[in-house]
């Protein structure tokens, strides 16, 4: 196929089907890391052996989507590597109920790890090749939707089932999620891939860059073409920051909720609480982020996350009880249920169009891009670790408000290109 045909099916406006079986995975996939925390505690781990699993998991995501990017590009398939993911979870649950060690319930989430990367980038490729460009912006605040909605539903099924039950029957629970999140896949996701042909990818570079003119005078259409790579390495580079910062804090902080005297159906309900944040605002994307570039929402968005982590911090330092647990949520809610989805629908909208303007895989980039998310992940997972163990969780928490603002200031180093976009 030459271009993006109007006439196929496959981009008209509303074929976004394929999104559904997103919600009952992102039912188990959502809460999963915040199970295995409490999973790994329940059966007598600490502070180290948490941060040792979240990460291998992220350490494993790194090869594993530098794997499964080069996989896609040369299979030109998306369907059966989101159902090869989706499989792998009944597989997970399956074996988290028969495990009752630390270090084979950390072996299994890791390994996990290996096949959840296999559906990450056909998802974000279905969305660019089922929507054309200019409705990129919705269909991956829709993709983002349908995932919160399931985390969502997921952490408030968990604080229901944990209430009343142990932490095995919500494994069980998920087990049987899992099988109908098969089932709707096997129904509702048809192969999509649409290969975009070197006039398409030239066509929209012009396009996306036709707005020139209106740059800074010493800001030229050749000074753009030449610095394309480093605008892209410093946009990676940003992003690993991101990732960085995010789980010095998100690492443990299901560990500081239980150091802190909350059970894990509290637990639970905060992280519900914050998720129907994350939810409306996925789903107001477009009325928050209005009449705004992509740019300028990152970095406003950046703010926001580095300033709740800062409460969540202090929080820890000068309140207990109902006090703290309110905080903490409103915090929370402050940075992963508003300022993440500004985040992470705006950074990636700003991904897909360097991809587009670069020429380059789309797999293989998206695999880099996720390879250094998890890299970011890694990094932060093992210096929360040490950090909380040898010194204190607010420590861990208030660096990573530091790091969210050091983003920031990455992401202004970018602003006489990313502003256009």
């Amino acid at each position: 196929m030459e271009d993006q045909d109007s006439s196929n099916p496959r981009l008209q406006k509303g074929y976004l089907k394929w999104l559904y079986p997103t919600i009952p995975v992102n039912i188990i996939v959502g809460p999963l890391s915040t199970l295995m925390t409490l999973y790994i505690i329940q059966l007598g781990g600490g502070i180290l052996q948490v941060a040792l699993a979240i990460t291998l998991y992220n350490a494993v995501t790194i090869p594993s989507a530098l794997f499964w990017g080069k996989i896609v590009d040369i299979v030109n398939r998306r369907r059966c590597f989101i159902l090869l993911t989706n499989a792998s979870v009944v597989v997970t649950m399956l074996a988290l109920f028969y495990v009752h060690t630390v270090s084979a319930a950390i072996s299994i989430y890791a390994v996990s790890s290996f096949f959840v990367a296999a559906g990450a980038t056909p998802l974000s490729l279905m969305v660019m090749e089922t929507q054309y460009k200019t409705e990129w912006s919705k269909g991956f605040a829709k993709l983002q939707l349908f995932s919160s909605l399931g985390s969502t539903l997921g952490y408030i099924l968990s604080y229901a089932v944990t209430a009343v039950f142990s932490l095995s029957v919500l494994i069980l629970v998920f087990l049987a999620i899992s099988l109908v999140a098969v089932a709707l896949s096997l129904i509702l996701i048809y192969e999509t891939s649409i290969p975009y042909s070197k006039a398409y990818v030239t066509k929209n570079f012009a396009s996306l860059f036709g707005n020139m003119v209106a740059m800074p005078r010493k800001v030229t259409r050749k000074a753009i073409a030449s610095n394309l790579k480093n605008y892209i390495t410093i946009f990676y580079f940003a992003c690993f920051v991101f990732w960085t910062g995010s789980y010095l804090l998100n690492t443990e902080f299901p560990v500081s909720l239980s150091h802190s005297g909350f059970s894990s159906s509290e637990i639970f309900l905060l992280f519900a609480m914050g998720m129907v944040v994350q939810t409306l605002a996925f789903y107001y994307y477009d009325r928050i982020s209005q009449k705004r570039s992509k740019f300028n929402v990152v970095k406003r968005s950046l703010i926001l996350r580095g300033i709740g982590y800062v409460v969540i911090a202090l929080a820890l330092i000068f309140m207990t009880g109902i006090l703290l647990f309110g905080t903490e949520l409103a915090a929370y809610s402050l940075s992963a249920g508003i300022a993440y989805p500004l985040y992470y629908i705006s950074s990636n909208i700003l991904l897909f169009a360097l991809i587009s303007g670069s020429g380059r895989s789309r797999g293989s980039s998206l695999g880099v891009y996720t390879s250094l998310t998890g890299l970011g992940m890694v990094t932060g997972a093992i210096l929360s670790g040490y950090i909380t163990q040898y010194f204190s969780y607010w420590l861990s928490f208030m660096l990573a408000g530091l790091v969210m603002f050091f983003g920031y200031y990455l992401f202004t180093r970018l602003d006489k290109y990313l502003c256009l976009l």
